[in-house]
């Protein structure tokens, strides 16, 4: 089983609700990215700049209690070296929405 991706863009004043396996994106930002988007496993070194500093993603599955069996399994949406979100995890702060759009909302859906 792998996973689906469906992007949606929001319309200024759309409701923005992210998810464990939803991203909303900030417009905005998103075009800047000068790298296609990629859904893909996590690697080695990667991490989320959080309001508290960086934090790798091998770290933030370790306090979320991930089970170290599952944690490769989880998509890692990312753009080069950025990572814009992780499923389970949630959304980048760097590349989150504001609460009333405009927005790409990015859905991950376990294909069966």
């Amino acid at each position: 089983a792998g996973w689906e991706v469906q992007c949606t863009y929001l319309p200024a004043g759309k409701k923005v609700e992210d998810s464990a396996f939803t991203f909303v994106v900030a417009c905005d930002t998103i075009a800047t990215i000068p790298s296609p988007l990629v859904l893909r496993a996590r690697r080695a070194g990667d991490a989320l700049r959080l309001p508290g500093g960086r934090r790798s993603l091998r770290r933030l599955m370790m306090d979320r209690k991930i089970p170290a069996r599952l944690r490769d399994a989880l998509p890692v949406i990312a753009a080069g070296d950025q990572i814009l979100g992780v499923g389970g995890i949630g959304v980048n702060p760097e590349f989150a929405a504001p609460a009333h759009g405009p927005a790409l909302e990015i859905r991950l859906i376990k294909s069966t």
